[in-house]
């Protein structure tokens, strides 16, 4: 963020004279930078989804996990981009992203209930914590990976790397509230979440995962332009 300080003149228009132009320190860019999303709107939906899908258990170790007092987690994530070009690249958009794929499990599971009974009732929490827990963190490494939608030194690792160097920090928890089972499939999903654009899943909460994540991360692009394509046609003009 800069402050430049100058004179509006007029010389076959209207431009600025710049004196001027300083480097403020620290400043937070989200005051500057505009939205797509309705944060407020989206953060409810998306701790109330995770209310009603997670067990009692995997509800406490996620929100553990986002709201450390120790680290900037949720902050972070709250407010980064998704992307920088390519969907949700906006401030929040990491969340609304991350929260449209939630709601997306959501309607998955309630059609192909299978992917989460197929080990039997005993295991039906382990499985559907798993699956929501995962793609609540699938991208989480993006703080690390991004600063307001611009990469970091660290950008080359990825932010698949960098998620599962994140939540390392975790790992006992992780396993003392689950197993190492539990946690290997967990890290399968960050790792593995891009499929064939990097590694191929190869476990089943990595494919479903990997699915719900490309469908996701396309369809904002599509959206936009069926919009554009009907503002053409409002104007008269055909594509």
């Amino acid at each position: 963020v800069c402050v430049v300080k100058g004179t509006i003149k007029d010389y076959n228009g209207k431009y600025l004279d710049v004196k001027t132009c300083e480097i403020v320190e620290d400043e937070p860019l989200d005051e500057y930078l505009e939205s797509k999303y309705n944060f407020p709107q989206y953060e409810k939906l998306f701790w109330k989804t995770l209310q009603t899908n997670l067990s009692e258990k995997g509800f406490a170790l996620l929100e553990k996990i986002l709201k450390d007092e120790n680290t900037n987690i949720y902050d972070r994530f709250s407010k980064e981009f998704a992307a920088q070009k390519f969907h949700d690249n906006c401030p929040n958009g990491l969340f609304a992203h991350t929260c449209k794929c939630l709601m997306h499990m959501q309607n998955y599971i309630k059609i192909y209930p299978m992917v989460y009974k197929y080990r039997g009732a005993e295991k039906e929490d382990y499985i559907k914590d798993l699956l929501f827990i995962s793609i609540t963190l699938h991208d989480i490494g993006k703080i690390m990976e991004m600063e307001y939608g611009i990469y970091t030194d660290r950008s080359f690792l990825t932010h698949r790397l960098l998620g599962i160097e994140l939540l390392f920090n975790y790992k006992d928890e992780i396993i003392n509230t689950y197993d190492q089972e539990w946690y290997d499939y967990f890290l399968s999903v960050i790792a593995q979440h891009h499929g064939a654009y990097a590694e191929e899943a190869r476990t089943l909460p990595a494919m479903i995962i990997h699915l719900i994540d490309e469908f996701e991360s396309t369809s904002p692009y599509l959206s936009e332009q069926l919009r554009g394509n009907i503002e053409l046609h409002a104007c008269g003009e055909t594509v």
